[in-house]
């Protein structure tokens, strides 16, 4: 059976020969590679967050941000507030790193969780 239409999006052709038993094979193997290309991405990242948070390893989170394309802010305390807001909902990073950083948002004044068009620093109010 000639698999669904997908290899005219895949830059070396049909990785299956065009032909599968299902017609799916192009798509499933697709999201087998995708999944094993997010979970390697997933494991950079919390080796990088966790590092940073643990023994202030930032190189490691730029060295992460360049080889994915990921932006950072310059300034170096809202980079360092927004690394500790995104350890609060990384579900592999363990509680104890999580704590840690949830207290050093609150050391840089910033509210350790993501918070959507509110305030952003913290008050004595």
């Amino acid at each position: 059976m000639k698999c669904v239409e997908c290899c005219k999006y895949m830059t070396d052709g049909c990785a299956y020969g065009g032909e599968s038993p299902t017609g799916r094979a192009c798509v499933d193997g697709i999201r087998q590679e995708v999944e094993v290309v997010m979970e390697q991405i997933k494991r950079d990242r919390d080796k990088a967050f966790t590092e940073a948070v643990l023994h202030e390893r930032w190189d490691l989170v730029r060295k992460y941000a360049k080889k994915y394309g990921v932006p950072i802010p310059k300034d170096k305390r809202v980079m360092k507030a927004g690394i500790y807001k995104a350890v609060q909902y990384c579900e592999d990073i363990p509680e104890e790193v999580k704590a840690e950083a949830f207290w050093k948002c609150l050391e840089l004044g910033m509210v350790p969780m993501i918070t959507f068009g509110e305030e952003e620093e913290c008050t004595d109010n």
